[in-house]
């Protein structure tokens, strides 16, 4: 709305903007769902025998949307809360005992390297397309490494960025934007940081020292059965296992309904506290739709088309969303009696914004755009002045 105004926005035109949304994050939901049943199905094989086939990956969708779906229904305070917090302290045990249980020295020291080595070869590797790989009688090989890593993870975490934002924003409430910024930043990249560390090189030190083959089983089996071959080498190997597939039922729930949720609110009008119920379940079973679908269709190719295709145009609606987020945050600021704080707390909302219908809020006094409309008026009264003093002398 800052950027293109009240009526735009409430324009037909305008309502695309929510479509693309929303077809973003049906696009990057389909994607996690149809990568996480596999595993699951993956995991109950290991842990009962069940069989894996496109049926049991079927349930295994049912089944977690059923709980996301329910934890949707019970809101913010009621599941979504429990099941986050089930959900950090269990990893951080199975992350623990991974750590201890293998070679703790070599994980330190590999997870400290590769810190390093991203920091320093982030551009690089960030730009790098491949552009050489068609030219194999000069020696250069096609990996397609880019397409199948690079692009599709950044398309992925783009349709998932609209909705992150929006719902730490809603459990941040009290917390400065900068707190909020650097949080999500920090700690989330911290997160992903700590798993890799942890579970990759406990398995590339099971490769190193021939302990177990793990690139051909990724390569003659599939990625779910080289994981749990992985955790199958570990003390208590099936606590181990049912642990890390409870965590993938759970992880899939938490950023399912947390995702249904932010939907619901998105397509609902007038939203008060929390979106309608119906509503939060009518998306949470919606997301379970297309990657159903997508299993019939193919598999993992399948699904990165899908999640490229839906986060193209959510790249044109986030830099949008900056420029909007950044006009709206500036205007709010000098709308503050406090502003020369170096923390301020934005108590006080204008009820008409310059984008919006009607006439402009009046800043209260104190207030940067009070003082900006003072030397205005004042520029115009000494114009006026200037402008009336040569009619005033004697001709």
């Amino acid at each position: 709305m800052p950027l293109i105004g009240e009526k735009a926005v409430m324009s037909n035109w305008a309502k695309l903007v929510d479509v693309f949304f929303v077809f973003g994050m049906s696009g990057g939901g389909a994607t996690t769902l149809g990568l996480a049943s596999p595993m699951v199905t993956e995991g109950l094989h290991r842990l009962f025998g069940t069989p894996v086939n496109l049926w049991t990956q079927l349930a295994v969708l049912l089944v977690t949307t059923a709980i996301f779906a329910f934890s949707a229904f019970r809101g913010l305070k009621g599941c979504i809360q429990l099941l986050s917090n089930i959900n950090f302290y269990l990893a951080l045990l199975f992350l623990g005992v991974v750590f201890f249980a293998g070679p703790s020295m070599f994980i330190l020291n590999t997870g400290l390297e590769s810190l390093g080595r991203s920091l320093t070869q982030m551009l690089t590797m960030m730009t790098w397309t491949e552009s050489m790989g068609s030219f194999s009688e000069h020696g250069f090989q096609k990996t397609t490494f880019p397409s199948d890593w690079t692009i599709f993870y950044w398309a992925w975490w783009l349709v998932f960025a609209p909705t992150v934002g929006l719902f730490i924003a809603k459990i941040s409430r009290g917390r400065t934007i900068r707190q909020m910024v650097i949080g999500s930043i920090f700690f989330g990249s911290l997160g992903c940081a700590v798993f890799f560390i942890v579970l990759g090189n406990y398995g590339l030190h099971l490769q190193l020292t021939d302990s177990l083959d793990v690139v051909a089983i990724l390569n003659e089996q599939s990625a779910t059965a080289a994981i749990f071959a992985v955790l199958n080498t570990l003390p208590m190997s099936w606590i181990m296992m049912a642990m890390f597939t409870l965590l993938a039922i759970i992880f899939t729930a938490t950023t399912f309904d947390s995702i249904s949720y932010i939907l619901a609110s998105v397509v609902q009008r007038e939203v008060d506290c929390e979106p309608h119920r119906w509503n939060r379940l009518f998306w949470a079973f919606t997301l379970c739709l297309m990657p159903a679908v997508l299993m019939f269709l193919g598999g993992l190719s399948t699904l990165q088309t899908a999640s490229i295709v839906s986060g193209a145009p959510l790249l044109i609606i986030m830099t949008l969303l900056m420029i909007s987020t950044i006009k709206a945050a500036r205007y709010d600021l000098h709308y503050q009696p406090d502003y020369n704080l170096s923390t301020i707390h934005i108590e006080e909302l204008p009820e008409s914004a310059p984008w919006e219908v009607g006439e402009t809020s009046e800043a209260p006094e104190g207030s940067v755009l009070a003082m900006q409309a003072e030397y205005e008026e004042l520029r115009l009264q000494q114009e006026e002045q200037e402008n009336s003093e040569p009619d005033q002398q004697p001709g």
